[in-house]
């Protein structure tokens, strides 16, 4: 019983105890930012990318995500709920934006400038 009352002192005193109730706020994560999305007409559902002192968080395990304002352009929001070893609440935004594709013009002969009004 000495034995594993010292062990458990040394662990202590390092910081290497963790008790059952103590829970990470997920605000002291580190959440990696969204880029920018092409509008699309529909709701846009980025994953997110949420660590722990170099540990990568499961989604349903550590955490939930829910949406806000996610179909129009503009900004949108990602809502982090902790769960399982993970607490709190943390909403990250991101930008939803008209994306033109390239466009190609085709079919057009080139012409000297005259002056005067000149058919193709």
């Amino acid at each position: 019983m000495k034995k594993i009352l010292t062990l458990f002192l040394v662990m202590f005193a390092f910081g290497l105890v963790v008790f059952a109730n103590d829970k990470i706020d997920i605000n002291n994560t580190n959440i990696d930012s969204i880029a920018t999305k092409a509008y699309t007409g529909k709701a846009i559902t980025p994953d997110v990318s949420i660590t722990y002192s170099e540990t990568l968080l499961e989604k349903g395990t550590d955490y939930t995500v829910s949406y806000k304002n996610n179909v129009k352009v503009g900004t949108a929001s990602v809502v982090i709920k902790g769960m399982g070893d993970y607490t709190g609440t943390k909403t990250v935004t991101f930008k939803i934006a008209y994306s033109m594709p390239k466009a190609k013009v085709t079919g057009v002969v080139a012409k000297t400038y005259t002056g005067k009004t000149q058919g193709q």
